[in-house]
């Protein structure tokens, strides 16, 4: 959400219910300066995922598991659009699992590099995107 957009929102808070403004306020991170709005951040969606987790984590439909290192540089180019990605298709689920922090489950879906991307549908392998 723009700041503009937010101004906006901000300005016409009546006309809208308080629950709608959270909604859409939720995705958006205000940034503040000596007590005003500054600016507006968004949030993706991206669920960062453990091994003890990973299975409780994963939500029946689509998602998208993208396995990464913070060693890795093509790793961190990527995260910005991984991000937009995860707030343009609200209907995939997108999840983050570190290698380094998550062996188990870097073993189970047998990576060998990163970043590694595995497309899934109902629990479901459909493919796998190895670009490191």
């Amino acid at each position: 959400m723009s700041l503009p957009t937010f101004r906006r929102l901000v300005s016409k808070e009546e006309n809208l219910s308080h629950h709608k403004l959270s909604i859409m306020l939720s995705r958006s991170s205000l940034i503040l300066r000596r007590g005003s709005v500054f600016g507006v951040r968004s949030m993706s969606r991206v669920t960062v995922v453990e091994d003890s987790k990973l299975e409780e984590a994963m939500k029946p439909g689509n998602k998208v598991l993208y396995f990464t290192a913070t060693w890795c540089p093509p790793c961190r180019a990527i995260k910005p659009v991984y991000e937009k990605l995860s707030n343009e298709f609200e209907d995939i689920q997108f999840l983050k699992i570190d290698i380094d922090q998550n062996d188990q489950a870097a073993i189970a879906y047998k990576i060998t590099s990163v970043p590694t991307f595995v497309f899934m549908a109902d629990n479901k392998t459909v493919t796998q995107v190895n670009t490191g």
